[in-house]
């Protein structure tokens, strides 16, 4: 018993250590950001390669590395353009509010509505 109460434990502990994170809006708007800077330093790197080997002045030795390195650059790219696209979005969609809310509580006299703060969030997914 105690054993199977051990190997609960640790397994418990451990899932929780590993679990996801949330992000917040800011940070999401900021890896946005980075991975579209990221994406744009690929797409033009590149590209750059590419018009540099079509311009014929590279030794024949060189040009299948830099073809080959210049496509996964920009293939690369297109990822890195769709992530910041859908953090960006997430981003967007998230709400955050801060307000009084009224809750009714039971006095002798009767009810009466009593006001509160309240912290609202809203994930649009």
């Amino acid at each position: 018993m105690k054993k199977l109460f051990f190997f609960l434990l640790v397994v418990f502990t451990t899932t929780s250590l590993f679990s996801q994170q949330a992000l917040t809006r800011e940070e999401l708007l900021k890896k946005s950001k980075s991975q579209k800077t990221v994406g744009f330093i690929l797409l033009g790197a590149g590209i750059t390669t590419l018009i540099v080997i079509s311009a014929g002045d590279t030794e024949f030795d060189a040009v299948g590395p830099l073809f080959v390195g210049g496509t996964v650059a920009v293939l690369g790219s297109i990822p890195l353009f769709l992530a910041a696209g859908r953090n960006k979005r997430k981003a967007n969609k998230m709400t955050g509010s801060i307000g009084l809310q009224q809750a009714p509580t039971i006095e002798l006299a009767g009810a009466r509505y009593r006001s509160y703060p309240a912290l609202s969030l809203k994930l649009n997914l």
